[in-house]
């Protein structure tokens, strides 16, 4: 049966909001996108200190945010006490409650789990948690280049769509019935530089649903439209979807 998520149509997705117009994964870069035309957000977590998900892309702090350090050995209160790196207002490190509970009845959501953990450390269970609780099995996708916290994720809760990112660096050729074995993933997300008809068929006859990220040319949206994708994962979420209304007939 198809699961809900993918019953949502073709996605336009904001890759961490809209990171050329306001800071990356912040409540304001979701805005923006929302604002903007996207059909939902990507964004990423980590697990702090004191256990809660946070939603922030590096290990460290420092790339983003006036901190150092990394992000696992901060408690929620010392984190919340951080400000955004460029942002002209007091821009803090959002939860991912805190996107749930305002974007979650408008926007679809990718949650990708970062980090390569040697062990359990409870993020998949409280992810799992909070997408029960919140009802929204049907609007979000949990995405990770770790092949094993989506495996997890599929023996605690198999009604949540999982999806599993490759890019360059992982040469997929032959080898997604592994990747489908071991997972048992609904997706990929494909890096769009790896998309050809072919692939892509492939991946459609194996059962999966494919949304592509990373960087292209708007000049190759028409032809990526041709495939049998579901969406777009993007930095540019207002152009892509100018440019897909301007090929409807």
């Amino acid at each position: 049966m198809e699961h809900p998520f993918f019953q949502n149509g073709f996605l336009i997705l904001g890759h961490r909001g809209v990171p050329g117009e306001a800071p990356e994964n912040t409540l304001s870069s979701f805005r923006l996108a929302k604002m903007q035309g996207a059909d939902g957000i990507e964004l990423d977590i980590r697990q702090c200190k004191t256990g809660e998900l946070i939603v922030i892309h590096d290990a460290r702090l420092n790339r983003t945010t006036s901190g150092r350090g990394f992000v696992r050995a901060k408690t929620l209160q010392q984190l919340k006490g951080l400000h955004i790196t460029g942002a002209d207002y007091q821009e803090r490190i959002p939860t991912l409650e805190e996107v749930f509970r305002e974007f979650i009845d408008e926007m679809i959501l990718n949650v990708e789990i970062k980090g390569h953990p040697r062990k359990a450390d409870g993020v998949e269970q409280k992810l799992i948690a909070l997408i029960r609780r919140y009802n929204a099995v049907d609007r979000v996708i949990v995405s990770s280049f770790n092949p094993i916290p989506l495996r997890r994720i599929r023996k605690l809760a198999p009604e949540i769509a999982t999806a599993f990112l490759v890019d360059r660096k992982f040469f997929v050729h032959r080898s997604e019935k592994a990747i489908v074995k071991l997972a048992g993933i609904h997706a990929i997300h494909l890096e769009a530089h790896l998309a050809t008809p072919p692939l892509v068929k492939r991946l459609r006859d194996l059962g999966l649903h494919v949304l592509l990220w990373g960087e292209f040319p708007f000049e190759r949206i028409p032809e990526l439209k041709t495939m049998p994708l579901d969406g777009i994962i993007t930095d540019y979420p207002k152009q892509v979807r100018q440019i897909l209304e301007g090929l409807q007939p």
